[in-house]
């Protein structure tokens, strides 16, 4: 008899296993086949419709077959079914403690159902509460019971519970929410991660071996856009593993002051090397490496590098409508927009913050190139690295130039435009610059760009002639006059050729160079002066502001700078 005193079971001779309504004194189902059999009940609670619920589970062991059924009694179906050994006991204790039978409201503590087997062993018989869900006309509310089970496995991180939970939900938008749930839990992990795209990728996945299948153009709205989104995790993720890699990575750090360093900075800048070694010079790059003042913003170590949930969640992977077909494999991704400051730095650390290096530069490219992330918020998350970093010396200088160019590259379309127009790629990165109150950062990376851009005009031009030239046959002779032609007219010393964009950027570099004497000042203590270095905490948009169409305001603003000194 069960623990509610609703139901029985009887058994016969016959094999059969008759279930009583014992309030109504009728038969209300039967099972054949069952010779010898042992019956117990297990009441099991659980959560449904936000109120407690009690379901009744009937176990029926039929010890010739060697098999154990869990049943809903009335007129539900099997809902599981396991291989025992035979000649086995299942033992159904329905008392508790003596007198607390009739006393309404107790439950039983004690083992209601155990199963023997013939070498000795005990075991308990548990059923997971969302079997009483598993009709045709209830997956949804099994699955959901099954994404609250997740989260409580979620809590105590059992990874395997989690993927075994999350492999039984069979409707894609409980499925969604549940990686929703994960991406959202400070308790996501790399292995789990890789887990859950490993099951869910197969079924929703967008790749071209996928859409090789039948079956995956029969797949809904809702759907296609889950399957994007577990795209743009697992490129997320890839390039998660291999920044984790590159900061692992201990490698000696070149010295700034080799040749070859100051020659592929001096490509970069488009400078010659006697021009990059004044502008080191003047702008003190290596001063604090020779005195050995090498500090450099530093997190404690569970902090050096962003959890993966934390990077995660710093980018949008859900996008309401399809990514159309780009040309490349992999699918944008856009960083939202309400990061916190904090989180952004940190962000910026894990990006740009390894030791660099040619391979470390090379690896860094090609994964960035993959992940699909657009590079436009790279570029502003890699200046706001290089504009919050100390002193930098060659190296830190060469790297973020490299970083520049390879975001640039990848945004080339965006980037170039007619000579008489101005580029809005450029015109962010010079908004910032002009903002910063770090003149020496914001004046070398305004170098930067500018070579960067004088590239990528010189390299689109000689595209153009090497164009004309399959189109018209031309001499070798009259075809390298072009290309002298075309570097005299890219040069950053001819007026008359520059691009707007190049005369945008000499001014600004003119703006920000006129700033360097007084961050030098600045930093500069007299031998009774106060210990304390002073901040200069000017920018050219802050002169420009407050000294619009008065010179003297400006002027102004420059003597208290030195006053204050």
């Amino acid at each position: 008899m069960s623990s509610s005193r609703r139901l029985a079971t009887i058994t016969d001779d016959l094999g059969r296993v008759t279930l009583l309504d014992v309030q109504k004194g009728i038969a209300v189902r039967m099972w054949k086949g069952y010779r010898d059999a042992d019956c117990g009940w297990v009441e099991v609670e659980g959560e449904w419709g936000g109120t407690k619920r009690w379901v009744t589970f009937l176990l029926i062991y039929a010890p010739r077959r060697g098999l154990l059924e869990v049943w809903m009694p009335q007129q539900g179906p099997r809902v599981a079914a396991f291989n025992v050994p035979k000649q086995s006991k299942l033992i159904y204790t329905p008392h508790t403690l003596l007198g607390a039978n009739s006393m309404r409201g107790v439950r039983c503590k004690v083992f209601p159902v155990i199963f023997i087997t013939p070498d000795g062993t005990m075991s308990e018989v548990n059923i997971p509460f969302h079997l009483a869900l598993g009709g045709k006309t209830s997956k949804r509310a099994r699955d959901l019971h099954l994404l609250k089970t997740l989260k409580s496995h979620l809590k105590g991180g059992n990874e395997e519970m989690m993927l075994t939970v999350m492999s039984e939900i069979k409707t894609m938008t409980v499925r969604k929410q549940a990686v929703l749930t994960l991406i959202l839990s400070q308790h996501l992990t790399v292995s789990l991660l890789h887990g859950l795209l490993d099951l869910f990728l197969p079924i929703y996945g967008v790749e071209e071996e996928v859409e090789a299948r039948e079956d995956i153009h029969t797949l809904d709205h809702e759907s296609r856009l889950f399957g994007q989104q577990l795209v743009r995790l697992r490129q997320l993720l890839d390039l998660y593993l291999v920044l984790s890699k590159l900061h692992a990575a201990r490698e000696a750090s070149p010295d700034p002051e080799d040749d070859v360093l100051v020659e592929d900075l001096a490509k970069i800048l488009v400078l010659t090397p006697k021009e990059v070694i004044n502008v080191i010079t003047t702008c003190g790059c290596n001063d604090h490496f020779k005195t050995g003042n090498t500090k450099k913003v530093k997190f404690s170590d569970g902090d050096l590098v962003l959890s993966v949930g934390s990077f995660i969640r710093c980018w949008d992977v859900s996008v309401g409508v399809l990514a159309r077909d780009t040309g490349t494999s992999a699918l944008p991704v856009d960083l939202k927009g309400d990061i916190q400051v904090e989180k952004k730095i940190r962000l910026g650390e894990l990006l740009y913050g390894w030791q660099w290096h040619r391979e470390s530069i090379r690896k860094f490219h090609q994964v960035v190139e993959k992940s699909g992330v657009i590079p436009e918020s790279l570029l502003h998350l890699a200046l706001e690295h290089w504009l919050q970093s100390p002193s930098p010396d060659t190296v830190a200088t060469l790297h973020f130039g490299m970083v520049v160019h390879i975001l640039s590259s990848l945004a080339e379309k965006k980037i170039l435009c007619d000579v008489s127009e101005q580029s809005a790629w450029w015109i962010a990165v010079r908004d910032k610059l002009v903002a910063s109150e770090q003149p020496f950062h914001a004046y070398m990376a305004a170098l930067l760009c500018r070579g960067v851009h004088a590239t990528l005009e010189t390299k689109a031009h000689l595209n153009w002639e090497d164009d004309n030239a399959k189109t018209v046959k031309i001499g070798k002779e009259d075809k390298e006059g072009c290309i002298q032609a075309t570097a005299k007219f890219m040069s950053l010393n001819d007026w008359e050729g520059l691009s707007m964009e190049m005369v945008e950027w000499n001014l600004v570099l003119w703006q920000l160079g006129c700033l360097l004497p007084l961050n030098r000042l600045s930093s500069c203590l007299p031998s009774n002066g106060p210990e304390k270095k002073l901040k200069l905490e000017v920018s050219v948009k802050n002169l420009l502001d407050k000294g619009k169409g008065k010179d003297q305001n400006q002027i102004n603003i420059v003597k208290g700078i030195v006053l204050t000194w």
